[in-house]
């Protein structure tokens, strides 16, 4: 059997429905910690959005998770279509 294997660091690339949109700006704009009294939010404009010519878009596998987790499940609303694709080069291939 051929294995490929898939660091969860790399990156993977979705088409987020208007939904997860939502769902994602919801995600960056609540504190995730309150220190001191001190709201600290989690801010990632660096993702925020900016979609690749195919119109997916570039998140790490393991912040996709994070921010559409508790999102996703049967009969929930997709925050993403269906299809994810991964860069080849961050695929390893062992078998």
């Amino acid at each position: 059997m051929d294995k490929v294997y898939f660091n969860i660091n790399q990156y993977v690339y979705v088409k987020l429905t208007e939904y997860g949109k939502e769902v994602y700006l919801n995600f960056i704009n609540k504190p995730y910690i309150i220190l001191n009294g001190e709201e600290k939010y989690k801010r990632f404009e660096d993702l925020w959005l900016k979609p690749e010519k195919d119109g997916y878009y570039r998140f790490q596998f393991w912040r996709l998770i994070e921010t559409f987790g508790e999102h996703t499940s049967v009969g929930f609303a997709n925050c993403f279509e269906t299809d994810i694709y991964f860069d080849k080069k961050d695929l390893k291939e062992q078998s």
